[in-house]
């Protein structure tokens, strides 16, 4: 009996000892299992992350780029701004090419040019006494002779001739030929002397319209409109009678101790015929500051020899 319940006991222990390991081996497969899951896991999320990862490197050398595209474009931009002949975009259209396409275009821009030359030479048409007829007559050549020098401006420029060279005042002096040869014609001898009284008082009266009368306003004391065309022709007269003449040395030179030059010492004498003291001594002040003005850029021009200057604000 012994014998046989020892049996039975290392048969119990030997089925709970296989009970046990059958446990341990399936926790280790558990184990395992789990383990296996989350590396499975991890890798995913990795995966997840380096994908991520590439689409944000993407991304961002896409701006990258976008950035290099725009500075590229800026640079250039930038270039052509400091150098005219590399093209600004801005297209060129001549008032002539479109007359050419848009034949009643003509009879506009012909009004257009008349209003400007009777805005520049209203005072001096004025003053020059021409019967009806002939008033007419020189009305429609001064309008002539406008449309005839943009004509020979934009003919010039498409052909590469730059103004103040002999071959633009060639062809210049050719257009203005049959126009001034039909001025002397209306005006008889004395149209040269005709003409630079009108360019005279067309300088003047700019000054007056553009300067003096806006300072007058400002100070109350307005120029009438009787003041205004006198004042027009008096300053004009003096001035082209220094036209074509031999002006003392310095005549336009200011004086430092007054700020004045002798050609403004005889504008303000003409002048003062028909402003008041009052209105006479804004002109003084602005002919005064004009000269300073002068003074203070000619070195600006003076440095840029053979080359335009452009003052901007």
């Amino acid at each position: 009996m012994t014998g046989a319940r020892t049996h039975y006991l290392l048969v119990i222990v030997a089925a709970l000892g296989c009970l046990g390991l059958g446990y341990l081996a399936l926790g280790e497969r558990t184990a395992l299992a789990r383990a296996n899951l989350d590396l499975e896991t991890a890798q995913t999320i990795s995966r997840r992350k380096v994908s991520n990862l590439r689409g944000e490197l993407a991304a961002a050398r896409e701006a990258q780029n976008r950035a290099e595209g725009q500075a590229a474009q800026l640079k250039q931009a930038t270039a052509a701004r400091g150098n005219p002949s590399a093209g600004d975009g801005i297209r060129t259209i001549h008032q002539s090419d479109i007359a050419r396409d848009h034949p009643e275009y003509a009879a506009i821009l012909a009004r257009q040019n008349r209003r400007n030359m009777l805005q520049r030479y209203g005072a001096g048409l004025a003053a020059l006494n021409l019967p009806p007829d002939k008033l007419a007559k020189m009305k429609d050549l001064l309008v002539e002779q406008s449309a005839a020098q943009q004509d020979v401006a934009a003919a010039a420029q498409a052909a590469g001739l730059k103004p103040g060279s002999p071959e633009y005042g060639t062809a210049m002096k050719e257009a203005m030929d049959d126009v001034n040869r039909q001025m002397t014609d209306l005006l008889g001898q004395d149209s040269a002397v005709t003409m630079r009284t009108l360019q005279a008082t067309a300088s003047i009266q700019n000054s007056v319209q553009y300067m003096l009368a806006p300072d007058l306003i400002d100070a109350g004391i307005p120029l009438s409109p009787g003041q205004n065309d006198a004042l027009i022709l008096a300053v004009g007269s003096v001035r082209a009678a220094a036209f074509g003449k031999q002006t003392p040395p310095g005549y336009y030179n200011a004086d430092p101790s007054t700020g004045l030059s002798a050609s403004d010492s005889q504008m303000l004498a003409a002048a003062a015929q028909v402003l008041s003291p009052e209105q006479l001594g804004v002109a003084k002040a602005d002919l005064i500051m004009q000269n300073q003005q002068s003074a203070i850029l000619q070195p600006y021009f003076k440095n840029n020899p053979g080359r335009g200057v452009s003052i901007e604000p």
